[in-house]
């Protein structure tokens, strides 16, 4: 199986902080953040069929757990800004 990274970019300048989307010649991509399956915009995992898992810091969430946890992500980045 082929794999095409096609978007890869270092966070600050840092090599160890960097975000990749990896798409395969079957049609499945996935994102990831410093190595793990990470995206905070939608699913991290999106298979050729239509499947779609999310994902945060490399782990699993259900797709309604997933959207609270983003919420309360960006709350706290609300709050943190506001500090």
């Amino acid at each position: 199986m082929k794999t095409n990274i096609k978007f890869k970019r270092y966070i600050n300048n840092d090599p160890f902080l960097k975000k990749a989307i990896r798409f395969y010649s079957t049609g499945n991509k996935h994102w990831f953040l410093n190595v793990k399956r990470h995206r905070e915009d939608g699913p991290a995992s999106e298979w050729s069929n239509g499947a779609k898992e999310w994902w945060l810091n490399g782990e699993s969430y259900s797709e309604g757990d997933y959207i609270r946890a983003i919420k309360l992500i960006r709350l706290s980045h609300m709050t943190l800004k506001n500090k």
